[in-house]
């Protein structure tokens, strides 16, 4: 009975474990935004610009904007931001209008962080950390600095 005990404990701790870092920021690969608008990334991608790899580095580099932008911090280095920095940038995204942030995908990623749990929210901090250690922050070419954001008045529309 006491080794069924100990085992029962043993993978109720992985289950915590592998809940508690599961990736949410995985999940902006396959999300869905409720209604289909045409994005930065969207006019980039059809005039062959050069663009992140994968939608989680797009996330990524969102929030990095927000940061570096929004939040009056252009002076914390990408190698040592701090996870309260990341959420400050993610309620901004959870709190305001899509229209006021800047990115490539402010729309979807809004939605997508709008979609959710505050314990999610947290997790996608952590997740965004974790990213930006293993694979740093997109750089857009710097010849590209003129095209890569266009202001939502300015968007062709679908």
């Amino acid at each position: 009975m006491k080794k069924i005990n100990t085992l029962i404990s043993i993978v109720f701790c992985l289950l915590l474990f592998s809940c508690k870092n599961k990736s949410v920021l995985n999940d902006i690969e396959t999300f869905k935004a409720p209604n289909q608008i045409t994005e930065t990334y969207d006019y980039n991608l059809k005039n062959n610009k050069p663009l992140p790899n994968n939608f989680s580095d797009v996330l990524v580099y969102d929030i990095w904007l927000t940061i570096t932008n929004k939040m009056e911090s252009r002076g914390i280095a990408k190698n040592n931001l701090p996870k309260d920095i990341i959420m400050q940038a993610i309620n901004i995204y959870k709190n305001s209008d899509w229209k006021e942030l800047i990115g490539l995908r402010p729309y979807t990623n809004s939605s997508f962080i709008k979609s959710l749990k505050e314990d999610e929210l947290d997790i996608l901090a952590d997740n965004i950390l974790v990213h930006i250690k293993q694979n740093g922050i997109w750089e857009k070419p710097k010849a590209e600095t003129n095209i890569d954001i266009i202001s939502v008045d300015t968007m062709p529309s679908n």
